[in-house]
């Protein structure tokens, strides 16, 4: 996964039986579709990439996982299979953790530096039938990727002729490669993991310069012509090559759930990004109509907050929120959104930057935390936390709060929301401009950046069992504010959160 993008374990417990007998006999009714509240999500796709026992027990306290080692000769190297990790993972987890295996297709290393391409044979199959972006036809040098001078475009369209012995073109016979080779284990060193739930396709876009201005411009429709990144026509052969990427998958992986780095293409349509040059698919977005709605069970809003080009950090709170929206409603099946934010491991994490885009100022510890976390819990989505490199191996890089889990006792903590309107994904402020949504076993306050300082009443707020009376969670990382005890009123800062249980269930 790239890092410029565009502007735009122990502890675990099941759920006992009381717990249970107590959502079964809950007076007012649950929505009990999908995973438990927090909905925990993990990326690790830096780093040594080897996911030993320690990385399998964090990494069980997810719902949702993503891991990389994404080459031909991984297992041999590692000693062990992905299958075994895979299953260890899911062996010790309470979250109904799934595992998604990292591909990245979209570029590849150059002639001059192709050894160090991790996927030998799509580069060759690639060079072979000269799948490349060119500036018109076959002709010239390949297009450059915005992101490496020392890689190239593929260029994904539907006019490029496809593979003659399978009828496949680019897209779909990555997709063919990548299941033969990962979860298949039909090439030789690497071995099957039928455990694995499916793929996480980094850079879905639909404007291939991915953020990084006029580029990315060539034959996309291998007419004879240069198209710019962000013509109508560039925008519908990018999107229709993606597409056949899912649509192979779906028919031969029945059952799979295949996921992308699609949030923030996506949810640019939030902020009119596509209208100044196709108003029509903008337009498309925002319904869930276009060409990729649906076409993917989850993604990722990568770094939605923490870094200079995320949308909280130059739109603001509400803008975070339209994209969030926008991005999870086109998604279909189980819509696996994460929502990324960067965080210090006291919980802080970035708030300003200078101009040439280091960090200026950090959050008060734990704040910028729970402010991420109550964000992603206004939705639906999984909440992913991490230091800015992805790499989750490295034990001082691990991001765990007591917030997560309450302190130890449980993931999934918060249950269901209810079936009401209080319990449905959030779009506007409840009281005094904080956010509120409800859970069987609790609430979650969100405070918008730039709403200042606010105190709300939350005597008044009554359990799905018919309890009043609401407390803080008991932790031991921030005791001045996860003390347990009972509120009947409570002051979030600006850009805060807060988790508050019921005090009974």
């Amino acid at each position: 996964m790239q890092t410029t993008k565009q502007m735009f374990g122990s502890g675990l417990v099941a759920i006992s039986f009381a717990v249970a007998s107590a959502i079964a006999s809950a007076a007012t009714p649950i929505n009990t579709a999908g995973d438990s509240f927090p909905r925990l999500g993990l990326i690790s796709t830096a780093g040594p990439q080897r996911y030993a026992s320690s990385f399998q027990t964090f990494a069980a306290k997810h719902g949702v996982v993503i891991i990389n080692g994404a080459g031909e000769g991984w297992q041999r190297g590692a000693g062990y299979s992905k299958e075994q990790v895979i299953q260890s993972i899911k062996s010790q987890s309470f979250a109904h953790t799934r595992v998604y295996q990292y591909i990245g297709i979209n570029e590849l290393y150059n002639t001059t530096y192709a050894s160090l391409n991790p996927f030998p044979t799509w580069y060759k199959q690639v060079a072979a039938r000269k799948w490349w972006l060119y500036p018109t036809t076959t002709a010239g040098t390949p297009v450059t990727d915005p992101q490496s001078s020392q890689k190239w475009l593929v260029n994904m369209g539907p006019n490029v002729p496809v593979d003659p012995t399978t009828s496949l073109g680019p897209y779909a016979w990555a997709a063919k490669y990548v299941n033969d080779l990962f979860h298949l284990g039909r090439y030789a060193g690497t071995s099957a993991a039928p455990s694995l739930d499916g793929f996480f396709l980094d850079n879905v876009l639909i404007d291939p310069s991915n953020g990084m201005g006029n580029v990315a411009n060539g034959d996309w429709m291998r007419v004879g012509t240069t198209q710019a990144h962000n013509a109508p026509s560039t925008y519908n052969a990018v999107m229709a090559g993606e597409k056949s990427f899912f649509t192979y998958l779906d028919t031969a992986w029945p059952g799979s759930q295949q996921l992308g780095n699609s949030g923030g293409t996506l949810a640019l349509a939030a902020s009119n990004y596509y209208s100044a040059t196709d108003a029509t698919l903008n337009s498309q977005i925002l319904a869930g109509t276009s060409t990729l709605s649906g076409v993917m069970e989850g993604g990722t809003i990568e770094h939605a907050m923490g870094r200079t080009y995320s949308i909280e950090s130059y739109g603001g709170s509400l803008a975070l929120q339209k994209w969030y929206q926008t991005a999870i409603k086109n998604y279909g099946g189980a819509k696996l959104l994460l929502l990324s934010q960067i965080a210090t491991a006291t919980g802080s994490d970035p708030i300003k930057f200078t101009s040439t885009g280091t960090v200026a100022a950090y959050s008060a510890a734990w704040q910028g935390m729970r402010y991420g976390l109550a964000a992603a819990l206004m939705n639906n989505g999984y909440y992913t936390v991490d230091s800015g490199v992805y790499d989750e191996e490295t034990v001082a890089n691990r991001r765990w709060f007591d917030e997560f889990d309450n302190a130890g006792r449980g993931v999934g903590y918060l249950g269901h929301p209810v079936a009401a309107a209080v319990g449905n994904p959030q779009t506007a402020a409840w009281s005094n401009g904080v956010w509120m949504r409800e859970f069987q076993y609790g609430v979650v306050l969100w405070n918008p950046k730039g709403n200042g300082a606010r105190t709300v009443n939350v005597a008044g707020l009554v359990s799905p069992n018919g309890h009043t009376g609401l407390k803080h969670i008991a932790g031991t990382q921030n005791p001045a504010l996860n003390n347990g005890r009972a509120v009947t009123s409570v002051t979030l800062q600006d850009r805060d959160g807060l988790v508050l249980l019921w005090t009974a269930p």
